[in-house]
C-alpha cells in the first residue's frame, strides 16, 4: 500500500544550496531504515514539458501530501516556477475546504534569501520557515592568513543553519498532523513532558525547558513550575501525564531508574490509549487503535554509580546528552511524534474485518506494554491466530523475532507486511515458515540458501532529477527488492568500494547524495541477519548454526589497498572482500605513489586502472573462489542479476562501468536471469531504450566508442588520454566490447522478442514494463515475479502446502506508489 504521508521538496536546479538542503531533508525524514516519510524532490523539468511534474497520487488513495519549496532567488527570477507554485498553493488552498482534512495537500516554504517573499501573493502570504539563524553571512577571503578558519566556521554556519530549518519543518508538520487528525487539538499548543530524577541533577531538564519554552511553539511540563503550591502532587502528575501532554523527554541519568515516581511516571505514559479507528465514531465502542505516545531517551549518565535499566522504555530512541544539544533533542522527539501520527493515520486507511481476537497499534511496544494487551489465554494456531498488527516501523528484525520468542502464542503482522505483496512462489516460502513456527517445528531451510544476487549500480543517473528522484532513491528501490530475498537465505554480490564510511563519495554531514552503495548494502544485511530465524526446537547441542545471508564485495585495485585485517576480521561473519589486483590483469605490480582522488592521473595510471577494473567486471559474472567460515571451497557467481542507474560519463576504464557488467553477465556461460530498471535512466536505461527499439539498424550513441572520443561527451580528454596509454591489443578489445554489446541486444531482440529476455521468467509484456517504468514500486514487483519462476522452483512450489487462508483480520492490500 502506498504510505499515506508523503513530502515533496521543491528548489530550482540552479541552487546549490537548496540541492544540498534537499538532500539533508531526505535524510531527516526518510531515515536510513526507510521507515520515515517518503521524501521526493521537483526541481528538475519533466520530459516534454518547461517545467517539473505536478505531485500527483491515484484517483481516490488517501494520502496527505506536504509541498516543502526552497525559494532562494534562483526560484524567484524564474518566471516558471512562478505559474507553477500559484497551481500548488490553489491546490492547498482548495483542500484545506475538503471535508477530510486528513488528505489533501499543504504548503510550508522555506525562505532561503529575502527575495523569496516576491512570490506571487498567493504563496507569499504564507508564513515562510526562514533558513539560518539571523547570524551575519561568514565570507571566506581568498589569501587570507585565517582563511582555513573562515571556511570551517562557513562549514559549521551551514550545518547550524540547516539544523535549525530541519527543527522547524519537523515541528511545523508535527502540528500540522495531529491537528488534522484530532480536530480538536488544532487550536492547542502540543505539550511536552520532561521527566527527570532530582537527586541527580535538574540543569538539564531545566535547559530543556528553557530551550523548548523559547525555540519552539511547544509546551512544558515541568513539575517545579507546573503544579501549583497546595495542589496535590500525583494528581497533577497523573493529569498531565499521558491526558495533556503529547510527547515524553526521559533524562535517564544514575538515579533515575530506581525513582519510584519517574517509573511511576513511564508506566502511566506509556499506557495506550484507545482512538477510534474510523473518524467518527464513539470511542467507548471501538474498533479502536491503540496509541502509543512518542518517547525520547536522553542519555545523561556519567557517575560511577551502577544503575538499573528501565524495561518500559524499550525501544524508545536514545540521544546522548551534551549541553547544546538541546535543539537535536527536541527534532527527534518531534520526527517521533510525526511517526507515531502517521501510523495512526495508516491504521485508518487499512479495510479491518473482525478484530475481536487481534489488536491494532500505532507502535510495535517492548514486552511489558504487550503484556497489557494480550490475553493471558490467547493460544494462537494456523486456523485462528491472535495477532498483533503493528506498523512494522522502527524495529529491527531482529528484536522482532525476540519478540516472536517470547510471546509465541502470538503472530506479529506488520500493516506493510512483505508477504502481502509477493508473487505466490515467494509467499508460500513465508507461509511455510510461519506455520512451522505456530506449530512448534523445525523451520524450513531457506530455500534461497546459497543463491547469490549480483547487483551493479552507480549513482548520479541523469535522468533522476527530471522523474522526481534523488540518486537516494536508487538505494530505496534496491533495498525493497533486498529485504525479501534476503529473508529468504541469498547472499549479495557487488562489485565497489568497501563498507567503509571513509571511502563514501562525499560524507554524510555534507549534504549530497554520492554514497558507498556497498555500505549501504552491509547496513541492509546487518540488520536482517541480526534477526536470524529463532527455531522453537534447538538444534542439538554439536550442530553448528547455518550462516546468515552474505555480502561478497569484489573490490578493485586501488581501493581494495585501505582494506585493513583489523576490517576483514571485522566483517567475517557477514561480508569477504575478493580483492582485484593489477596482477589479476596481467599487469606487473603497480610501484609509483596512488594519485589522490582529485590529482590529475599519473602516466600509465588510467591504463592500469581500466584494465583492472576490466577484470574486476568480468570476474563479477564469472565466478570467483572465496573462502568462508565453513566453506573453504565456497565457489561465488550470481544466480541472477539486477542492473540499476549508473553513470555514462566521468567513468574509469574502456566503456562506462554498468555497460561493461552487463556485457559480461550477458555473454556468461551457464546463462544468468538478468533485470534491468530502466524507467530510471542512466547506463541501464540506455540499454534498455536500445533493446525495446527493435527496429533500429545502428546503435544509440552511448553504445559506441565515437561517443566517448567526442568532444560531446564530457570526460573525452580523458578517455582519448586512456586509448593511447592502452598497447594496441588492449585498445581492440576495448573497441570489440563496443561491438560485442550492440550484437548482444540485436541478437536477443530477433531471439524471441522481449519473451523471457536474458532467461529472467518474465513474458515479453513483463519485460517491456520492465525495461520502461519509472515506478520503482512496480520494477521490484517485476523482477520478484521473474526471479521467483526462476530461482524457486515449479517442483517446490508444487510439493508446499497451499498457503493459510487470510483471515479477516488482517488489513486489505493496496496498490502504491509514488
Amino acid at each position: 500500500m502506498a504510505n499515506p504521508v508523503r513530502i515533496y521538496v521543491l528548489h530550482h536546479p540552479g541552487s546549490k544550496l537548496a540541492g544540498e538542503l534537499t538532500n539533508r531533508i531526505y535524510d531527516w525524514f526518510r531515515m536510513p531504515s526507510l521507515e520515515g516519510i517518503p521524501v521526493y524532490v521537483r526541481s528538475a523539468a519533466a520530459p516534454g514539458s518547461d517545467r517539473p511534474e505536478l505531485p500527483a497520487r491515484q484517483a481516490g488513495e488517501p494520502c496527505l501530501e506536504y509541498i516543502l519549496p526552497l525559494v532562494d532567488a534562483h526560484m524567484v527570477r524564474d518566471p516558471v516556477w512562478h505559474g507553477y507554485l500559484v497551481e500548488l498553493a490553489k491546490r492547498c488552498a482548495e483542500s484545506a475546504q475538503e471535508p477530510a482534512p486528513e488528505w489533501g495537500w499543504a504548503m510550508f516554504p522555506v525562505a532561503l534569501d529575502s527575495t523569496a517573499f516576491n512570490l506571487p501573493e498567493g504563496v507569499a502570504r504564507l508564513n515562510f520557515i526562514r533558513h539560518g539563524t539571523g547570524m551575519p553571512r561568514i565570507v571566506v577571503v581568498p589569501g587570507d592568513p585565517n582563511e582555513s578558519a573562515q571556511r570551517q566556521a562557513k562549514v559549521a554556519q551551514q550545518g547550524d543553519d540547516t539544523e535549525e530549518t530541519l527543527k522547524h519543518l519537523t515541528e511545523a508538520l508535527a502540528r500540522d498532523l495531529n491537528g488534522r487528525l484530532f480536530a480538536h487539538q488544532k487550536a492547542e499548543r502540543f505539550k511536552i513532558f520532561i521527566s527527570y530524577a532530582r537527586a541527580d541533577s535538574t540543569s538539564e531538564a531545566k535547559a530543556l525547558r528553557n530551550y523548548i519554552q523559547s525555540q519552539t511553539q511547544c509546551l512544558v511540563f515541568f513539575d517545579e513550575n507546573d503544579i501549583g503550591f497546595g495542589q496535590a502532587f500525583d494528581q497533577s502528575i497523573a493529569e498531565n501525564v499521558g491526558e495533556y501532554s503529547k510527547a515524553l523527554i526521559v533524562l535517564n541519568s544514575d538515579h533515575y531508574g530506581e525513582r519510584p515516581w519517574c517509573r511511576w511516571e513511564i508506566n502511566r505514559f506509556t499506557q495506550a490509549r484507545k482512538v477510534p479507528l474510523k473518524p467518527g465514531l464513539a470511542a467507548e465502542t471501538g474498533p479502536w487503535v491503540r496509541v502509543f505516545h512518542p518517547v525520547l531517551v536522553v542519555d545523561n549518565m556519567r557517575g560511577p554509580k551502577l544503575t538499573r535499566v528501565v524495561p518500559e522504555l524499550a525501544q524508545a530512541p536514545v540521544v546522548r546528552w551534551e549541553a547544546g544539544r538541546e535543539r537535536m533533542c527536541f527534532s527527534a522527539l518531534m520526527r517521533e511524534v510525526i511517526l507515531g501520527l502517521r501510523d495512526v493515520l495508516e491504521a485508518r486507511t487499512l479495510e479491518w474485518g473482525e478484530l475481536t481476537s487481534a489488536v491494532v497499534v500505532n507502535r510495535l511496544p517492548g514486552p511489558v506494554a504487550l503484556m497489557s494487551l494480550v490475553p493471558r489465554d490467547a493460544r494462537a494456531t494456523p486456523e485462528t491466530p491472535f495477532t498483533v498488527h503493528h506498523p512494522g516501523h522502527g524495529l529491527p528484525l531482529s528484536e522482532l523475532r525476540l519478540l516472536e520468542r517470547a510471546f509465541e502464542s502470538v503472530r506479529f503482522q506488520a500493516f506493510r507486511d512483505i508477504s502481502r505483496s509477493l508473487p505466490p512462489e515467494m509467499e508460500r516460502a513465508f507461509s511455510e515458515r510461519d506455520r512451522a513456527k505456530l506449530a512448534g517445528q523445525p523451520l524450513p531451510e531457506p530455500p534461497l540458501r546459497g543463491r547469490v544476487i549480483a547487483l551493479s549500480t552507480a549513482h548520479n543517473a541523469p535522468d533522476l532529477a527530471s522523474l522526481g528522484y534523488l540518486p537516494q532513491h536508487q538505494d530505496e528501490a534496491l533495498m525493497h527488492l533486498l529485504r525479501p530475498l534476503l529473508r529468504l537465505g541469498a547472499d549479495l554480490l557487488y562489485g565497489g568500494k568497501p563498507p567503509r564510511r571513509d571511502m563514501e563519495t562525499a560524507p554524510a554531514e555534507s549534504g549530497l547524495a554520492e554514497r558507498n552503495i556497498t555500505l549501504t548494502l552491509m547496513q541492509l544485511l546487518s540488520d536482517e541477519r541480526g534477526g536470524g530465524d529463532i527455531n522453537p526446537t534447538p538444534a542439538p547441542r554439536a550442530a553448528a548454526p547455518a550462516p546468515g545471508p552474505l555480502l561478497f564485495n569484489i573490490s578493485a585495485w586501488p581501493a581494495c589497498n585501505k582494506i585493513t585485517e583489523v576490517d576483514e576480521a571485522a566483517w567475517i561473519n557477514a561480508c569477504h572482500v575478493h580483492r582485484v589486483l593489477p596482477l589479476d590483469a596481467g599487469l606487473a605490480p603497480w610501484t609509483d605513489a596512488v594519485p589522490g582522488e582529485n590529482e590529475p592521473p599519473t602516466p600509465g595510471f588510467r591504463r592500469y586502472l581500466a584494465l583492472t577494473f576490466s577484470r574486476m567486471r568480468e570476474l563479477l559474472a564469472g565466478g570467483f573462489d572465496c573462502q568462508v567460515p565453513g566453506n573453504l571451497t565456497r565457489h561465488v557467481r550470481p544466480a541472477a542479476f539486477v542492473f540499476i542507474g549508473g553513470v555514462t560519463d566521468k567513468f574509469k576504464g574502456g566503456m562506462p562501468g554498468v555497460l561493461e557488467e552487463f556485457l559480461s553477465a550477458a555473454l556468461a556461460r551457464p546463462a544468468i536471469p538478468i533485470y534491468l530498471i530502466g524507467g530510471l535512466g542512466g547506463a541501464t536505461g540506455v540499454i534498455a531504450r536500445a533493446l525495446l527499439d527493435g527496429k533500429a539498424k545502428q546503435p544509440p550513441l552511448e553504445l559506441t566508442q565515437q561517443h566517448y572520443q567526442s568532444e560531446q561527451a564530457p570526460n573525452h580528454s580523458e578517455y582519448r588520454a586512456l586509448l593511447q596509454e592502452l598497447k594496441k591489443a588492449e585498445a581492440a578489445k576495448v573497441r570489440k566490447q563496443f561491438g560485442d554489446l550492440w550484437l548482444v541486444i540485436k541478437e536477443r531482440q530477433g531471439r524471441d522478442g522481449l519473451d523471457n529476455l536474458f532467461d529472467n521468467g518474465l513474458n515479453q509484456e513483463e519485460n517491456r514494463r520492465l525495461l520502461s517504468t519509472p515506478s520503482t514500486t512496480e520494477a521490484v514487483g517485476l523482477i520478484w515475479t521473474g526471479m521467483s519462476r526462476v530461482l524457486l522452483s515449479d517442483a517446490q512450489a508444487a510439493t508446499a502446502p497451499p498457503p493459510s487462508p487470510k483471515k479477516k483480520s488482517a488489513p486489505g492490500r493496496r496498490a502504491s506508489g509514488k
